[in-house]
């Protein structure tokens, strides 16, 4: 009678040579399948120490829990890591898309790869080809913290047995300059705004004297601006998702939604453009009135309450917007800057001007005064020239005390100027 073969465990496994080839083969049964038949997963190597280290790696990982006869794709954990995002983690529909976006320049390369496959060296290749092809340094960063946490996330469900990306070095990438307009440059676009007013001189104007974030500037509504209070309670911002345009309540801190008292020149500002609106208003009712004479129909006025609308009523696009401050840059004469960095601008202002970087934090929406200071702040010509003149003060006062004279270079001398030396 034959005798009965015994049943191989999960967690079992062996290594093998296969001289004909010139490998070594690592071999693990991972589990069953529903006829009872073992499933294993196996990994060919040079050398007898590759495959050996593997097999370890492999039995460590699926005692510790983790399901290796798994055989989900890349593309299937990212798109079961972005569906538990948005439904499970409340995450907004922006923050999906930027995920997705970023998501999308590493899955043509890992998508139709098992997940449980991909190892440090897949990412590596994944990084340099994103790299060789264009991506710049940035990019490449984000694409491995993207690709980190959704693999990060699967080896804590144990559908992968670790997290293949923490071993590899993010790109150095450098920190960006912070951009600002001058005094004299900031002089010469407050004059050119009140000779336009305009809506983008306007615009212009309530970002340097508010610093308020571009989604909030354009989603600020009439009812959220209080010009007898001299005030702007910031409550709602508009961004921007796969195209389109979406309200929402907020900010983006918790510290966003907050009221910003606002000066002369900004109550001005926004006083001149609360005017344009009901002239943008009217024009759109006659217009719509002529064309419905002729039987025509013609887009109707969306009561959006938008401080900055299109001629329609409708949220003011990044991209109108854009054009239009980079040519009142142009003809004002100035370095041209991001949209954003009037927000900088008006942080630097504040900060020379030496208002307390609590107040500053909080005008600006910040949750932590420290990230004001390290990322906005920038000392201007003539802040560091008064530290300079400081110094030099204390210096000279240190040697008046000890009756000790000095000269600047470039001052005649007594003897040069006809007077006796000292």
């Amino acid at each position: 009678m034959a005798r009965k073969r015994n049943r191989r465990a999960p967690g079992e496994g062996a290594v093998y040579e296969r001289p004909e080839r010139g490998t070594w083969v690592a071999a693990l049964i991972v589990g069953f399948d529903e006829r009872g038949q073992p499933l294993r997963r196996t990994k060919t190597t040079r050398t007898k120490g590759e495959a050996q280290a593997w097999l370890l790696e492999q039995q460590a990982a699926l005692h510790g829990g983790a399901q290796l006869g798994d055989n989900s794709t890349f593309q299937e954990l990212v798109d079961a890591w972005l569906e538990a995002g948005e439904t499970l983690r409340g995450w907004k529909s922006s923050t999906t898309s930027s995920y997705k976006w970023v998501l999308q320049r590493a899955t043509p390369h890992l998508g139709t790869l098992r997940a449980r496959d991909i190892e440090p060296s897949t990412i590596q290749r994944l990084l340099l080809t994103l790299a060789r092809g264009g991506a710049s340094p940035g990019l490449v960063r984000r694409v491995r913290l993207h690709v980190g946490m959704v693999l990060r996330d699967a080896a804590k469900k144990g559908l992968v047995p670790r997290d293949p990306v923490a071993v590899i070095d993010p790109p150095k990438v450098d920190a960006p300059a912070i951009q600002r307009w001058s005094e004299d440059e900031i002089g010469k676009v407050v004059r050119h705004c009140l000779s336009v007013d305009d809506q983008a001189a306007r615009y212009t104007l309530v970002a340097l004297g508010t610093g308020l974030r571009t989604e909030e500037l354009l989603g600020l509504a009439w009812s959220s601006v209080d010009l007898t209070g001299k005030a702007i309670t910031v409550e709602r911002v508009a961004v921007e998702v796969e195209g389109r345009v979406e309200l929402r309540a907020g900010g983006k801190t918790d510290a966003a939604s907050r009221v910003v008292p606002i000066d002369d020149i900004t109550m001005g500002a926004l006083a001149r453009q609360r005017e344009h609106v009901e002239r943008l208003k009217a024009i759109r009712a006659d217009v719509n009135a002529r064309q419905a004479a002729l039987g025509r129909e013609s887009p109707h006025w969306e009561d959006l309450d938008a401080v900055f609308p299109t001629s329609t009523g409708t949220i003011w696009g990044r991209s109108s917007l854009r054009g239009q401050f980079n040519a009142l840059q142009k003809a004002a004469g100035v370095n041209q800057i991001k949209l954003y960095a009037t927000r900088s601008t008006h942080g630097s202002l504040l900060a020379d001007a030496g208002v307390n970087l609590h107040a500053l934090a909080e005008r600006l929406g910040h949750t932590d005064p420290r990230f004001t200071a390290k990322v906005y702040l920038r000392g201007s010509n003539s802040t560091h020239r008064a530290v300079a003149d400081r110094i030099g003060a204390i210096l000279g006062s240190s040697l008046v005390a000890e009756g000790t004279s000095f000269r600047v270079p470039g001052e005649p001398t007594d003897a040069s100027s006809g007077g006796e030396p000292s």
